[in-house]
């Protein structure tokens, strides 16, 4: 193994660990770090006035109750019951700001303003984001208050619905992916000594690549699909959401680490050659012409027991360039 197989194999290998860290970061935040999250809703500025209340009465964000049916009464509990101000998120029992990771979610109180985080497991949207769950906690808080039954938008049901399922595949692909890479800097271990295992190692490197690409894709579209569905309704209302630059940084980072290890795993299989230079010096000695030393052009002598020499060589057709060992 030469020094320049070293250095031709360690940049590949190298970029394949930023990638493992990579992915390890975005699989691990929310639960060792908590600032890189998929996507933050936050309605600490919630307020919905009445008039508000009564533009979305129809079926949208309101749907009215047996005892209260028109606007009107809409107004007149909810000035009763709230002093004529503005339901907020605090009178809905809602949190400050809410940070959606891949294993959990977490938010923060408005009362103690502390953190609180969702217990972590596989497929968790699909229970802690269910839209029954979240409907079913929104109409006992709205009906006491206001004594209506205030309704989830149709645009957030069926974007919650969505991303409990992309949110399930994410993370299937996110565990591939973490499993290729680990495959890959292990078998690139054995590239450092031939351009046999970076071919195998290549071959790795393009379906863990290929995986960690779509990995990413979904945590985006995950984001976006819920921020676009609160952008289009509660948005108004104070509500502000943003998709996780840090966790979509992270991840992509991964895919250009992958990226570039694969492209340099590809290179060391056709260059840098462990045993090149060796199979070249072989090719080219000992053994040399005897001509090349024969400077006073004397015979050479195939006498037996002569120093140097063996048996005259055979003349099988043409002629016949003698060799000796040097």
């Amino acid at each position: 193994m030469g020094v320049g197989r070293v250095f031709c194999v360690a940049l590949p290998f190298i970029m394949t660990i930023a990638s493992l860290i990579c992915i390890l970061i975005v699989m691990t935040a929310g639960l060792t770090n908590k600032g890189i999250w998929m996507f933050e809703v936050s309605p600490k500025n919630l307020t919905v006035g009445v008039n508000q209340l009564e533009s979305l009465a129809n079926g949208k964000a309101i749907a009215p109750s047996s005892t209260l049916s028109s606007a009107s009464s809409i107004e007149s509990a909810i000035a009763g019951i709230a002093g004529n101000k503005n339901v907020s998120a605090a009178d809905l029992g809602i949190g400050n700001s809410y940070q959606v990771y891949l294993w959990n979610y977490c938010y923060q109180t408005a009362a103690k303003n502390a953190t609180v985080c969702s217990k972590s497991g596989y497929n968790w949207a699909a229970s802690e984001l269910n839209p029954a769950k979240l409907q079913a906690n929104i109409s006992a808080t709205s009906i006491a208050l206001t004594g209506q039954n205030i309704t989830l938008p149709k645009d957030i049901t069926d974007a919650l619905h969505t991303y409990a399922t992309v949110s399930r595949w994410t993370q299937i692909v996110y565990i591939i992916a973490l499993i290729l890479t680990g495959l890959e800097l292990v078998v690139g271990l054995f590239a450092f000594c031939s351009r046999v295992g970076s071919c195998i190692t290549c071959f790795i490197s393009g379906f863990s690549t290929s995986v960690i690409i779509i990995a990413s894709i979904l945590a985006t579209v995950a984001s976006a699909i819920i921020v676009g569905a609160l952008n289009r309704t509660v948005k108004q209302f104070g509500v502000t959401q943003s998709m996780g630059d840090s966790f979509l940084g992270v991840t992509w980072a991964a895919v250009g680490f992958s990226l570039g290890s694969g492209l340099f795993w590809m290179f060391s299989t056709c260059c840098c050659a462990g045993n090149h230079q060796r199979r070249n010096n072989i090719e080219k000695g000992p053994y040399v012409p005897i001509q090349v030393h024969n400077h006073q052009n004397i015979a050479p002598s195939y006498a037996p027991g002569a120093p140097g020499y063996g048996a005259p060589p055979q003349r099988v057709g043409g002629g016949y360039e003698p060799y000796r060992n040097v």
